[in-house]
């Protein structure tokens, strides 16, 4: 039962991560109007995709070092200092040359990008601390960290907002203001393993090349594949056009945070282990992700476009039609997500990523041609084509690989229903005791 305990634990914290972004996202939209809400989305997924590209490598790498000896953790740590030296100089490059990225980032300002690059080394900051709870499997903690990130953010805007009547700059100063939160805060978490032997060995870095290049360039790939639709809408269609798509895409990140918490906890339990019950358990992880969004696809099908209105003001519910054309993405990116986590467990074998990379460049190949000429609609499009295109080969993959049906990671089982039934009992029981 350990490894349904840490599920209930990521799922816990899943719904309070998810709820609490879902309604500050909302808070700020409404706030800032279509125009405003485009700039906003273009500064934070290139904070975004500033963290994953710079700082994936460390984290992973942290993840699985530690996974397989945690005994050097406090040497893990320091290396990672080490590691994110070069970053802060690549950033500090990177914002005096600025001007050479005005044409590919319309509509920000030297201000709102200077912001961006202190959220990203932060966030890298504590992230790295984050994975190395995750490689020692310490998922409360893990989560803890997740909570602590969108609590404050929310916070923040809310106190902000309603009381200070912030603008765009503040909100994104607010982001930046609670990645220092929890990043401080993860350093005092962590105290007791910096007074551990810190002796600092580069062969150790050296050695953990690979890792270090295979996931960055995996998740380069990823994001490529996720998210350069943003960057193409905002280029071609403007920061309305923008602001309307990234509320189509709040409900695809919704249903991205079942893989992007349990993920983890796959990765946890597979770094070192690729026994037949954690085989079984990634299965029966991806089958209840397609039922729980088989459900919610329902709910919002009939009550998505009041929905956005009720959450985002009327003049947002041209986002609807987008949002309709990811129905096919929001069915099986999740599963994706999942099994897409069990290989970086894995140390991401080279399939995978040739995968990502095809459909990246699938993705962006398409978006470029129709975006100009169709609008968000094709691009909503293109990414439900690429989304399953991307899952459906990796479920495939993971299938002839381990020898399980494709039935089996679809369709839910009724003993799956038995064995949450009797954890909640179990659960029940030992509160009563």
């Amino acid at each position: 039962m350990s490894f349904i305990k840490d599920f209930w634990v990521s799922s816990t914290s899943t719904i309070l991560v998810t709820g609490i972004a879902f309604l500050n996202n909302a808070i700020i939209t409404r706030h800032l109007g279509p125009d405003g809400r485009g700039k906003y989305s273009v500064i934070i997924y290139l904070v975004l995709l500033l963290t994953l590209i710079l700082g994936e490598g460390i984290r992973r790498r942290n993840t699985i070092i530690l996974g397989k000896d945690n005994r050097i953790i406090s040497k893990v740590f320091l290396q990672s200092l080490i590691l994110i030296i070069p970053i802060i100089i690549l950033l500090s490059v990177l914002y005096y040359s600025s001007f050479l990225l005005e044409n590919f980032l319309p509509n920000v300002s030297n201000e709102l990008f200077l912001l961006a690059l202190f959220s990203a080394i932060f966030i890298i900051l504590w992230q790295s601390i984050q994975a190395a709870y995750l490689g020692i499997q310490n998922i409360f903690f893990f989560n803890l960290l997740q909570v602590v990130s969108v609590f404050a953010t929310f916070l923040l805007n809310v106190i902000g907002i309603y009381l200070l009547n912030f603008g765009l700059t503040e909100i994104v100063f607010s982001f930046l203001c609670s990645a220092i939160i929890t990043f401080l805060l993860a350093a005092w978490l962590f105290r007791d393993y910096m007074k551990l032997n810190m002796n600092f060995e580069l062969s150790a870095i050296k050695d953990s090349a690979p890792i270090l290049f295979k996931s960055t360039v995996s998740v380069s790939v990823m994001y490529l594949l996720l998210r350069s639709d943003i960057f193409i809408i905002n280029y071609f269609l403007g920061s309305v056009a923008t602001g309307l798509y990234s509320v189509a895409i709040l409900f695809l990140e919704f249903f991205q945070k079942i893989p992007n918490t349990l993920g983890p906890l796959v990765i946890s339990r597979t770094v070192n282990d690729d026994s037949i019950k954690n085989i079984f358990d990634v299965v029966r992880l991806v089958r209840f992700t397609f039922f729980i969004n088989l459900i919610f696809i329902l709910m919002l099908l009939i009550f998505g476009q009041g929905l956005i209105i009720l959450l985002f003001k009327s003049e947002f519910a041209d986002a609807f039609e987008a949002l309709k054309y990811l129905f096919p993405a929001l069915i099986f990116l999740g599963p994706g997500g999942i099994i897409y986590s069990y290989f970086i467990g894995r140390a991401f074998p080279l399939k995978p990523i040739i995968i990502g990379g095809i459909t990246a460049a699938l993705s962006i190949t398409l978006n470029l041609h129709f975006v100009p000429k169709y609008g968000i609609k094709a691009s909503a499009a293109i990414g439900s084509v690429v989304y399953v295109l991307w899952s459906l080969s990796l479920l495939i993959y993971f299938k002839n690989k381990h020898k399980v049906k494709l039935s089996d990671l679809i369709f839910i089982k009724k003993n799956d229903a038995v064995y949450i039934f009797n954890y909640f009992k179990l659960i029940f029981k030992k509160s009563n005791n």
